[in-house]
């Protein structure tokens, strides 16, 4: 396309950059965060199965994050809506799954290659992500921050071997990496 290599340090600095718009622009950057996830899609190398990722994946992921909201985990104030039409998370929430389903055949390929160590370890990290979001104000606990921090460890211990599983089905075969990082593995 343009020449830039896409690799997994692109990958994850454009996660970042899209992970603090949403906590910290909320609904004042929706706009910006919708550029990010197209400029992601005009970079990889395989848009088609990359969109199809991340719309698999962000869609189990917003699904969960619904849950944990009408379950009372999760508080947003105001109640998340896009313009007039209400909605069951954050539009900004929602483009952080969209975005994080995008890390998963790149910069995040490395879990998916240690099903057991990265399933655990996101399971420990994931909470901590969601405390950041509490301290910058983006999001409210309805219980204890202990309490709501084990509940999420625990449906992103079930969320990461199911994003795994799809995310493999998109994921490029090795005749047809157009990169040299060789060979990844998913979960089987």
């Amino acid at each position: 396309m343009t020449g830039i290599r896409y690799n997994n340090l692109i990958n994850i600095v454009w996660y970042q950059a899209l992970w603090f718009t949403a906590i910290l622009g909320q609904t004042t950057y929706e706009w910006a965060l919708a550029l990010l996830l197209l400029v992601h899609l005009l970079l990889v190398p395989n848009w088609r199965n990359e969109l199809k990722v991340m719309l698999a994946c962000g869609l189990v992921g917003i699904s969960a994050d619904s849950m944990l909201t009408q379950f009372g985990v999760y508080v947003f104030t105001p109640e998340p809506s896009l313009g007039a039409v209400p909605l069951p998370i954050p539009f900004w929430l929602m483009t952080i799954w969209i975005g994080f389903s995008g890390t998963l055949l790149h910069s995040f390929s490395f879990f998916m290659t240690r099903p057991i160590l990265g399933t655990a370890i996101v399971a420990v990290v994931a909470p901590f992500s969601y405390m950041a979001g509490v301290r910058f104000g983006a999001v409210g606990f309805g219980p204890e921050a202990p309490t709501a921090m084990l509940i999420i460890g625990a449906v992103w211990l079930c969320l990461m071997p199911l994003l795994g599983r799809i995310s493999r089905v998109w994921r490029p075969d090795e005749d047809d990496a157009e990169d040299d990082t060789g060979p990844v593995f998913y979960f089987r």
